[in-house]
């Protein structure tokens, strides 16, 4: 015990409630807000303060390289969300790239796309489109999907954080065991 007594380390997550509680209110937002009479509305206040306040909880954890990635993907993310009427922009053609035409049947350019956190767009007409959903992940691939730059960062930055925190976790109990 004596060996620990002037070993300290930080806690691997902080404020993991936090990160939680944002991404169930994305999920909330993009599946269920969209229901009442002006949709996307809800979507359009609720998906850019979900992004705050993962930019919140990155800070928290700002010890751990793979938060720091995610940060900049929220960051991102937000940006783009932000300067587009607080959803991410998506074209037609990427959506029927990935054979999800159906979810656009009765959508024009301009509206939200029910389901996701989008918002229909032409390339020219959308702010930052380069940072907005422009990855295809084709059809035939185990994940058929558009994602934006800000996505694949966050998903990168969470396989380091695990990472991270496995190693932690696995040193701190070789030190506790000493």
């Amino acid at each position: 015990m004596a060996a620990t007594s002037g070993v300290r380390f930080p806690s691997a997550l902080r404020w993991g409630w936090l990160g939680v509680a944002a991404l169930l209110a994305q999920i909330w937002a993009v599946y269920f807000a969209g229901i009442q009479a002006t949709p996307g509305l809800a979507r359009r206040v609720l998906l850019p303060l979900t992004f705050v306040l993962l930019l919140v909880f990155a800070l928290r954890n700002w010890h751990l390289w793979g938060v720091r990635v995610m940060a900049v993907g929220f960051l991102l993310n937000l940006l783009v969300i932000g300067s587009n009427g607080g959803l991410m922009p998506i074209t037609p053609a990427e959506v029927a790239s990935v054979n999800l035409l159906d979810r656009i049947e009765n959508v024009q350019l301009g509206e939200p796309v029910p389901g996701s956190k989008g918002i229909l767009m032409a390339p020219r007409e959308a702010r930052l489109w380069f940072l907005s959903d422009i990855i295809v992940f084709p059809p035939g691939s185990p994940i058929a999907r558009v994602f934006s730059v800000g996505d694949l960062l966050v998903l990168g930055g969470v396989v380091i954080a695990c990472a991270e925190v496995i190693r932690r976790n696995r040193g701190w109990r070789s030190v506790r065991q000493r």
